[in-house]
């Protein structure tokens, strides 16, 4: 059983900059918080439960790009593919270390919503981690080694097909937002694929081309090549089509007054 943690874990002075947040079972059988230095061991092996708080930036390119993920796998009907956050991957495989992927999008799971925190994958038969998308710690050099040097054979020997690293932009503007794309070969290797003219990397696991767009990520249906939109996009969308359509119906009620009236006025006029 999962155990809650505090969404906004609270610092003290003595808490180094980097710190992970760890539920312990004390003697008493209580559940505490504890705040321990986030070391390069702790993030190659993490916890169910673990938290490590994550920056302002992190939150404000993975939450867009989850929504629309979520958004487009709903609308498609795909109930094979689940996207998740933070999940811990279990990978059943005899010298494979757990990891967990900022996002990660797993096929051919019996029951997602029975899928908490962690996700065994010798318990699921047919189950596979089609993408994995991490964005780069810029200030965290630990970090930055987990996600560009050490997790990415794991992700290779597992069979990850797309692989996306997203660099945050510089708060100086001095580096635009900027992504890495690994495509596993055929033979099991991973090559670093290049963008097209347009700056869009096609990932073939799940259809779609993704790219920077300003300080977010933006996808498109790899065979449309319509944009998706996130709820909040959608929402303003459709917002303004009702804006339109009320101005269009107001103009037209506007018209049909008009010539209601020109027509009584030439009718008038034939009168006399």
């Amino acid at each position: 059983m999962a155990v809650p943690l505090p969404k906004e874990p609270e610092r003290d002075e003595e808490t180094p900059e980097e710190c992970v947040f760890r539920p312990v079972r004390g003697p008493d059988g209580r559940w505490s918080i504890e705040q321990l230095p986030l070391t390069l061991d702790v993030l190659l092996h993490p916890r169910k439960d673990d938290h490590v708080p994550q920056s302002d930036p992190h939150t404000r390119i993975l939450n867009p790009l989850v929504d629309v993920l979520r958004r487009y796998l709903e609308r498609q009907r795909q109930p094979d593919l689940a996207v998740f956050t933070d999940l811990l991957i279990i990978w059943g495989v005899v010298g494979l270390r757990n990891v967990s992927p900022d996002v990660s999008v797993v096929e051919g799971l019996a029951d997602r919503r029975a899928v908490d925190r962690s996700l065994d994958l010798g318990e699921q038969e047919g189950a596979r981690v089609r993408l994995v998308v991490e964005v780069v710690s810029p200030s965290s050099k630990l970090q930055r080694a987990k996600d560009e040097e050490h997790n990415p054979e794991v992700f290779r020997r597992a069979g990850v097909e797309d692989l996306v690293l997203v660099y945050p932009p510089r708060p100086d503007g001095t580096e635009p937002l900027r992504l890495k794309h690994l495509s596993l070969d055929p033979g099991g290797r991973y090559r670093e694929a290049r963008p097209d003219r347009r700056g869009r990397f096609l990932l073939r696991s799940v259809g779609l081309r993704i790219s920077a767009d300003g300080d977010r990520l933006a996808l498109e249906d790899a065979v449309t090549g319509d944009r998706l939109l996130s709820s909040e996009e959608a929402e303003a969308a459709a917002y303004r089509v009702e804006i339109r359509a009320a101005s269009e119906a107001a103009a037209r009620r506007e018209a049909e007054a008009e010539l209601a009236r020109l027509r009584e006025e030439v009718a008038r006029l034939r009168a006399r």
